[in-house]
C-alpha cells in the first residue's frame, strides 16, 4: 500500500524528493462524525482535504493572477516552505497570527501554510485603521504579525512583532509538508468585524466549521477543474473562505484580483473576460456592474438581495 502511494505521487510530479512523500499517508479519506448530528464529513481538517486534491490535480492549475500562474504541485511547495519559514519564526500549532496583507497570490499561500501549521490566522484589511488593528491585536492577544506588501497604515506604531513575507529567500526553505496533526474541532481563524459601529468583535472558526462548507460546495456548486473562481471578497470577510472551498479545496483554479484592482469594476470585468472566469461571490449591489452573463454561477453573500438584483442573475443565465 505504501509502495503504491509512492508512485502515485511520482508519476505526476517527476521532480519530486522520495524522501518528502509521507509514506503513512492514507490513500483513502477518513469519515468523521459531528458532534451531536447523524452528518459525516469526510476529512478532519483543511490539510487533508488539499492532500487529497494533491494526488489527483497535481499538474493542474491551482491559482493565478495578471500575470502568474501556479498549478497544485507548485502552491504546495510554496505553501510548505513559507511553513518552514514560519516555524523558523517562532509559530507553531495554535499559535495566532496576524495577516496584514494585500489582496495576491503570496496572501493565499500564507493561509495555506497557516492550515497546514495550524496556526489561527487573524485576516486584517490593510485599510483599517492603525487603532482598530492594535485593539484586535491587543484583544486577541497576538505576538505576530505578517507582512504582505507595503499596507497603508504608519507599520511602526502597529504592535507585536512583524515578519515580511520572504518574496526572495522563500526558494531556500524546506518544501516538506508540515508534520502536525490537525483535528476537527481545532481553530482554523478568527474572523473580526470591522468594527464601524463600535469595537470589532472576533469570532473562532474551527476546522468543522470550513470542511462543513466545503463538502456543502460540493454537493450544490457542480465545481470542477474546468471552473475559475473569483477571489473578489477582501481577506477580512468569511466570503474568501467560501471562494477558496470552491477553488483550491476543489481541484478548481481561484484568479485573484489584485490590490490594485479591488474597486476598479471596469478592471475586474475585463479580469473576468479575459480569464473566463465561471463563478464569483459578491454582494447583490455590485452584479450590475459586472459581466456575470458569462458565468456560470453567482452567489451573493453580504446582504439581502432584491427583487431587481436577482432578476438580473436570473437573465442572465446563471445559476
Amino acid at each position: 500500500l505504501h509502495y503504491l502511494n509512492i508512485l502515485q505521487n511520482i508519476i505526476p510530479n517527476c521532480n519530486r524528493k522520495i524522501r518528502y512523500i509521507d509514506e503513512q499517508e492514507e490513500l483513502e479519506s477518513k469519515s468523521v462524525v459531528l458532534r451531536g448530528s447523524n452528518v459525516t464529513l469526510p476529512y478532519s481538517s483543511v490539510k487533508e482535504i488539499f492532500k487529497y486534491i494533491l494526488k489527483s490535480y497535481s499538474g493542474c492549475r491551482a491559482i493565478f493572477d495578471s500575470y502568474r500562474s501556479y498549478n497544485y504541485f507548485e502552491l504546495d511547495m510554496l505553501s510548505n516552505k513559507l511553513a518552514s519559514f514560519l516555524r523558523e519564526k517562532g509559530l507553531r500549532k495554535g499559535e495566532k497570527l496576524v495577516n496584514y496583507a494585500e489582496k495576491c497570490i503570496e496572501s493565499i499561500i500564507a493561509i495555506l501554510a497557516c492550515f497546514k501549521m495550524g496556526i489561527v490566522y487573524i485576516p486584517i484589511d490593510i485599510e483599517w485603521p492603525t487603532s482598530r488593528i492594535n485593539y484586535i491585536i491587543d484583544s486577541a492577544k497576538i505576538k505576530f504579525i505578517l507582512r504582505i506588501g507595503r499596507g497603508k497604515n504608519n507599520q511602526n506604531e502597529l504592535k507585536g512583532l512583524i515578519i515580511d513575507y520572504p518574496y526572495t529567500s522563500i526558494k531556500n526553505y524546506n518544501d516538506r509538508s508540515p508534520c502536525v496533526h490537525i483535528a476537527l474541532h481545532d481553530p482554523a481563524y478568527i474572523i473580526f468585524t470591522s468594527g464601524t459601529t463600535g469595537k470589532p468583535k472576533g469570532v473562532q472558526v474551527n476546522q468543522e466549521g470550513i470542511i462543513n462548507l466545503w463538502q456543502q460546495n460540493q454537493l450544490v456548486k457542480g465545481i470542477n477543474t474546468e471552473d475559475r473562481v473569483l477571489q473578489f471578497s477582501s481577506l477580512s470577510f468569511d466570503a474568501l473562505i467560501s471562494e477558496l472551498t470552491m477553488s483550491i479545496l476543489s481541484g478548481a483554479s481561484l484568479a485573484v484580483v489584485e490590490e490594485k484592482y479591488r474597486r476598479n469594476f471596469s478592471a475586474i470585468s475585463n479580469f473576468i473576460v479575459e480569464k473566463e472566469v465561471t463563478i464569483g461571490v459578491f454582494p447583490p449591489h455590485i452584479v450590475g456592474a459586472l459581466p456575470i452573463n458569462l458565468m456560470r454561477c453567482v452567489i451573493t453573500a453580504g446582504e439581502e438581495i432584491d427583487n431587481m438584483e436577482y432578476s438580473k442573475i436570473v437573465s442572465a443565465g446563471c445559476d
